[in-house]
């Protein structure tokens, strides 16, 4: 039951960091709605969040989502905050093992060099990782400082658990 209600905060800070980036997943808002009535909130607008079928349309889906978060009393996340809340949906999925390549590439445009706590092991960061990876889907003998296609994603799982713990 923790481990659920861990991943249902780290969802709604991806959902309220919905004004980041073009890459935002709008699909998720009918599941994050469905969970939202199923732990007992009522409002008109979460209802009607919870009845859009996917794909979601942000132009339709959008007026409701605001007033949502203004009767729950969400404050969106902007900046900063927005990254580290996209980043760490990302890297939570990386520890679940639920398409790693993808969401190493999204969450690695946000945790590289920006005054967040850094892997011990800063030359092998996230953005490196991303580039191996990519290096590796056209040469599967590439390695690099003992990274290659066999340990790669151990690797990314790894890092992201230390960041998880630790930003």
């Amino acid at each position: 039951m923790e481990q659920e209600n861990i991943d249902f905060k780290i969802l709604t800070d991806y959902i309220l960091s919905i004004n980041l980036c073009d890459d935002f997943d709008f699909n998720l808002i009918e599941d994050w709605a469905i969970q939202f009535i199923n732990l007992g909130c009522e409002n008109e607008a979460l209802y009607t969040l919870a009845t859009f079928y996917k794909p979601i349309n942000l132009d339709e889906i959008m007026p409701y989502l605001k007033r949502t978060f203004l009767e729950l009393n969400l404050k969106e996340k902007y900046n900063d905050e927005a990254e580290i809340c996209y980043a760490r949906y990302h890297f939570n999925k990386v520890v679940k093992g639920e398409d790693v390549r993808t969401n190493l590439f999204r969450a690695a445009i946000f945790c590289d060099g920006d005054g967040r706590k850094t892997h011990p092991d800063e030359e092998l960061n996230f953005g490196v990782l991303s580039e191996i990876w990519l290096d590796m889907k056209y040469d599967v003998d590439y390695w690099y400082r003992g990274v290659n296609i066999s340990n790669i994603e151990q690797k990314v799982i790894e890092k992201s658990k230390w960041w998880l713990e630790n930003n």
